[in-house]
C-alpha cells in the first residue's frame, strides 16, 4: 500500500456492530494511541497509530502470515472502545517461536508505538529464523529491509542501535560493528 493511501476498513455485518454496541466500553476512543488492542470483531491484535475522523488507522502487530508490508486496517471508535487490552507480562515461559515473536513485537510497539521502529520490527520478525529466533542481515537482507520499512540505511543503523540499547536485539557477531549488517537475536527483556 502506498504511504499516503488510506488502509481498508474492517468488514463486518450490522449484527457484529450490534454485538459490539452491547459490550462494555474499556477506554475512550481518543485515548487509544499506541495501545496494543485485541479487536473483538476482527480477531486481530492492533496498535492504533493515527486518528481518522471517528475511526483509527491501526497497524496489525502480527497477522500469522508473511507479508511484504506492514498491514494496516481502519477500526471504528466502537471497535477501539470495546477492544480488549493486550498485556505483556514482564516474564514469560514460551517454547513456541511464534509466541516469542508475538511478545517481542508487542514489546517493540509498547516502547515505540509510532515511527520507524514498529515497521523495522515487523520486517525483522517476518525474516527471523523460526528455530533460532535470529535474523541474518546480509547486504541483500538490508536492502529488502530498507525498502520494506521505507527508510534510509542511516536511519536503519540508528533504529537497530536503539533496539539493542533497549534490550530487544542482541548482536551475535561483533565483526560488523558500526554497520547494520550481521546476525541479531530477537530478545524479550524481563
Amino acid at each position: 500500500m502506498p504511504p499516503d493511501a488510506a488502509p481498508p476498513p474492517l468488514r463486518g455485518s450490522g449484527g457484529a456492530m450490534h454485538f459490539l454496541a452491547r459490550q462494555p466500553r474499556r477506554r475512550r476512543a481518543d485515548d487509544a494511541l499506541g495501545q496494543p488492542l485485541y479487536l473483538l470483531r476482527a480477531g486481530l491484535v492492533v496498535v492504533p497509530v493515527a486518528r481518522r475522523g471517528r475511526a483509527w488507522e491501526c497497524v496489525v502487530i502480527l497477522t500469522g502470515r508473511s507479508a511484504g508490508e506492514v498491514e494496516r486496517v481502519v477500526a471504528t471508535d466502537i471497535e477501539v472502545e470495546t477492544a480488549l487490552s493486550v498485556m505483556v507480562l514482564p516474564t514469560y515461559d514460551v517454547d513456541d517461536p511464534f509466541d516469542h515473536v508475538t511478545v517481542w513485537l508487542t514489546r517493540v510497539w509498547q516502547r515505540w508505538p509510532t515511527g520507524h521502529h514498529p515497521r523495522v520490527a515487523q520486517v525483522l520478525a517476518e525474516a527471523a529464523d523460526p528455530f533460532s529466533l535470529t535474523v541474518a542481515l546480509t547486504d541483500e537482507a538490508i536492502r529488502r529491509l530498507v525498502e520494506q520499512a521505507r527508510l534510509r540505511p542511516g536511519v536503519l543503523r540508528r533504529v537497530l542501535a536503539q533496539m539493542e540499547t533497549a534490550g530487544l536485539l542482541t548482536r551475535l557477531d561483533e565483526t560488523a560493528t558500526g554497520r547494520p549488517g550481521g546476525r541479531y537475536a530477537l530478545v524479550v527483556p524481563a
